[in-house]
Order: C-alpha cells, then sequence, then structure tokens
C-alpha cells in the first residue's frame, strides 16, 4: 500500500504495528532521531504511514546487527536498499504465518499441560513471546490457551492439577514480562489488582503486562485486595492510575460498597479503569464512582496513553 507523510496514527497503534514497544519508540527518537512525529493539539505523538514505514525497517535491520545510530541516519531509501539486500523477502500472507504460529503454540502449550510438564510448557509459552512478539502473544496465544483450558476444565477434559499447573506457569511468566519490561525514566506509576472477592487475576495481570510493554512503571498487588488498601498503596506509589478486574460476577451491592471505597481513599485525581468479562455488568455502578469501563485492551491502552500525556 502506498505510504503518506500525513501525521494521523499514535504511539499505542505503531507500536502495534512494528512490534517496538512505545518505551522504544519514545527513546529511538530522543537518542537517535530515527523519526520525529509531530504532535497534536494535546501534545500526543502522532507518525505517519512513512515513519511506521522507516521504524519496521529500522527494527528489522538492527535486529540482525546493524547499528541503530548508523540506521537512524540513513534515508528510508537507503534503508530500504539495505532490507533487499540483507534480509530475506517477507513471506505472502504475513497474518495468516502470525495466526498459524500461535496456534502452534497453543497446540503445544496444551499438550504441555496435559503431560503436566510445567518446564515445556513455560517454554513454550516462551517461545510465543519471542517469536510473536509480547503484545502479539498476550492477545494470540495466553488468552486463547487460558479460554480452552477453562472451557476443557468445566466439560471435565482437563484435571485440576492440569489447570492449576497451567495457571501458575502463565502467572509465572506474565510475572516475568511485568517485571522485565523496561520503564522510561519519565514513566507514571500504575497500579493493577482486582477488588475484595475477585480471585481470578489473569485480566489484571494480562492489563499490567500490556501497560508495562507500554512502558508503564506496575506495581502488581495479586488478586483479592480491599479497597482501602489498594487506594492507601496508590497513594503511597503515586500512581498515575489504577487499573482492576472485575472477571467473576459479583452481587451489585459489594462492588458499590468496593468502588465506592476505592474512589473515596484514591481521591479524585487519580483515574480508576475497570475492564474484565463482568465489568460491563456494573457500568452504571462503576459511573458513579467515576471509574472508567475498559471494554476491551485496546481501550484500556488508549485511556493510559491519554492519561500519560497528561504528565
Amino acid at each position: 500500500m502506498p505510504t503518506t507523510s500525513q501525521p494521523r496514527h499514535p504511539i499505542r497503534v505503531v507500536a502495534e504495528r512494528t512490534g517496538l514497544t512505545p518505551a522504544t519508540l519514545r527513546a529511538w527518537e530522543r537518542r537517535y532521531s530515527a523519526v520525529a512525529p509531530n504532535r497534536s493539539p494535546g501534545a500526543q505523538r502522532l507518525y505517519s504511514d512513512a515513519d511506521i514505514q522507516r521504524l519496521r525497517l529500522i527494527a528489522r535491520l538492527s535486529a540482525i546487527g546493524f547499528s541503530l545510530a548508523e540506521l537512524a541516519q540513513s534515508s528510508t531509501t537507503s534503508l530500504a536498499r539495505m532490507a533487499r539486500q540483507s534480509l530475506p523477502d517477507p513471506a505472502d500472507g504475513d497474518g495468516a504465518l502470525e495466526d498459524a504460529r500461535a496456534n502452534a503454540s497453543i497446540n503445544r502449550m496444551l499438550s504441555d499441560t496435559r503431560a503436566l510438564d510445567p518446564a515445556s510448557l513455560r517454554a513454550s509459552l516462551t517461545q510465543s513471546i519471542f517469536t510473536l512478539g509480547p503484545r502479539v502473544a498476550l492477545d494470540a496465544v495466553v488468552s486463547p490457551f487460558l479460554e480452552q483450558i477453562g472451557i476443557a476444565w468445566s466439560c471435565g477434559e482437563t484435571s485440576v492439577a492440569q489447570e492449576h499447573l497451567a495457571s501458575a506457569v502463565v502467572r509465572d511468566v506474565l510475572g516475568w514480562v511485568m517485571q522485565n519490561a523496561a520503564a522510561t525514566e519519565d514513566a507514571p506509576t500504575l497500579v493493577a489488582t482486582t477488588v475484595a472477592e475477585e480471585q481470578h487475576e489473569f485480566g489484571a495481570m494480562m492489563a499490567g503486562a500490556a501497560a508495562a510493554l507500554a512502558g508503564w512503571r506496575v506495581v502488581y498487588l495479586g488478586p483479592n485486595l480491599p479497597a482501602a488498601e489498594i487506594a492507601r498503596i496508590a497513594r503511597d506509589a503515586g500512581a498515575r492510575a489504577v487499573l482492576l478486574s472485575v472477571v467473576n460476577p459479583q452481587p451489585t451491592r459489594s462492588l458499590r460498597d468496593e468502588f465506592t471505597a476505592l474512589r473515596s481513599g484514591a481521591g479524585k485525581r487519580i483515574p480508576i479503569i475497570a475492564g474484565g468479562a463482568s465489568a460491563t455488568d456494573h457500568k452504571l455502578t462503576m459511573g458513579r464512582s467515576s471509574i472508567e469501563l475498559a471494554e476491551n485492551r485496546s481501550k484500556l491502552m488508549t485511556s493510559l496513553e491519554r492519561i500519560w500525556a497528561r504528565n
């Protein structure tokens, strides 16, 4: 497709299309002047199609050993010529190839789970993260794998031990992703957890991992935390946002009390965002406590990008 120089893509979109984290994009701009994005009236970076094409070329060439400093000083035409000479032609149907790799990873992970082999399961999951990139792996591998494990367990096709093993490995790897995503020097802090009585933590963990990959400094607190404790930690950590996961059905009254206490304890200035399978059921209750609903990860990342831009 033809590329244009019109600045119109926010950094979240560029990260998704290049496989680079927002933190990396900012660092390449600051240290190497790899691209020079425009700014929106709200001071958000806006990239053009040409910028995305250039960043993709730099990313692919740097991955095989070319100097970032030298690549950043080269014209896009020169980068394209270097890519033709140094890289294999991209296969047709990249999307289909990515789907095939994701499905192969899920099948390996299901086989590892059935065999009760945590080492192989961890290796399969980690390999999918390196092969597909962590952001793609979250949506294309981790989410469907957990969903399939849940369905198999409910149907009696997976034992309790197998389900626990899968959960333990995924929890461990998601924690590793959060810990190893490098936050920038000016990164704001975010607290991720679930409210009291909510034991399902993977939604909060995956949201926290996505935020960490976007450059946030994430404080993950685990599940089932009272509102007063969440608020205290958010204040003490100087958090710029709080992420909550609401997956299991809960009485509206208990959630209303938790949301009210959290908003009261955190104050009016800290944005609180909630998502998960049951969050939409409590949209009205959340609205009364000024808690934003994130219906999917894309909307979550848009909200976090807006919050970061206020820094």
